[in-house]
C-alpha cells in the first residue's frame, strides 16, 4: 500500500538547519533524533518541547536558561 508522508526530516532539519524545530509529527521522534541528537538541544517550556540548534548564533542561550527556571517553579 502506497503512504504519502507528509514529513520530509532530511530536508527540513537536516538540509535546512532551522534554529528552532517546534513539533515532530507523531510518532516520528525515532526519525526525527538521527537529525536532532548532537546538533539540537531539546528543552521544555510550558510542557512543550522544542529543539534549539547548538550552533545557532540567533538562540538567545541566557533567555531559554530563565524560560527553563521559570518553568520549574510553576510561574
Amino acid at each position: 500500500m502506497w503512504c504519502y508522508r507528509k514529513w520530509d526530516y532530511a530536508y527540513s532539519i537536516g538540509e535546512l538547519k532551522p534554529d528552532v524545530v517546534a513539533q515532530l509529527w507523531d510518532e516520528t521522534q525515532q526519525e526525527a533524533d538521527q537529525y536532532l541528537v548532537g546538533n539540537y538541544t531539546k528543552v521544555i517550556i510550558d510542557d512543550i518541547p522544542y529543539y534549539l540548534r547548538q550552533d545557532s548564533p540567533h538562540i538567545l542561550w541566557d533567555k531559554v536558561v530563565e524560560l527553563e527556571d521559570r518553568a520549574d517553579l510553576g510561574d
